[in-house]
């Protein structure tokens, strides 16, 4: 739980970095989920109700962690994706409003990080998801923003089935990106004044 969290922050050297990277579930905020409403308007309130209830508090512990993380002079991001409700949720929102340093985003693009099918018919072509970010690290566009690169008559494979759960996945070229962008930034946020 959250205690253990705080527990392990303290047990990190004063003089470490710490990057918070906040990955969610965002079941509860998706089309799907505006879909499902519709289409099972019985039976589906009441998942969405322990979705959004859990989501609720995975958020809450995300705010506490990323306060403690910033005294710290720690730095954080937050996943979803670009289509999520979540993001306009006035609980997000304010929580981006209360940062004292500015909030920077980038939107990574599934295909171009070779996210890719692992079931049915579409197995193995590229899926064009879109992960957002928002981050208190400058140069999170310069790692992250990329759009598709797919040629204008590539079909991407559907994000639906059993292929939905892979686009909540990162590959391993999205992970890479992540970790050069923090090296990055560690490198530039130490490195000494430039003086006359």
């Amino acid at each position: 739980g959250f205690q253990w969290l705080v527990a392990q922050v303290g047990q990190i050297p004063k003089d470490k970095p710490i990057f918070l990277w906040g990955s969610i579930p965002c079941t509860g905020g998706t089309p799907w989920a505006r879909y499902n409403l519709r289409r099972y308007p019985d039976t589906f309130p009441a998942r969405l109700r322990m979705l959004r209830t859990q989501w609720r508090r995975m958020t809450y512990n995300f705010y506490r962690m990323v306060d403690l993380v910033r005294k710290r002079r720690g730095d954080w991001a937050l996943e979803w994706p670009s289509r999520c409700e979540y993001w306009q949720s006035p609980q997000v929102l304010d929580f981006l409003r209360r940062q004292k340093s500015q909030v920077y985003e980038a939107t990574a693009t599934g295909c171009a990080f070779n996210l890719r099918a692992k079931y049915g018919k579409e197995k193995g072509r590229k899926m064009n998801k879109a992960w957002h970010v928002k981050s208190s690290i400058s140069n999170v566009a310069e790692f992250l923003d990329r759009p598709c690169t797919c040629p204008s008559n590539y079909v991407h494979a559907k994000a639906e089935g059993q292929n939905t759960v892979i686009t909540g996945c990162y590959t391993p070229e999205f992970v890479a990106a992540v970790h050069r962008m923090y090296v990055a930034h560690i490198v530039t946020k130490n490195a000494p004044p430039i003086t006359k």
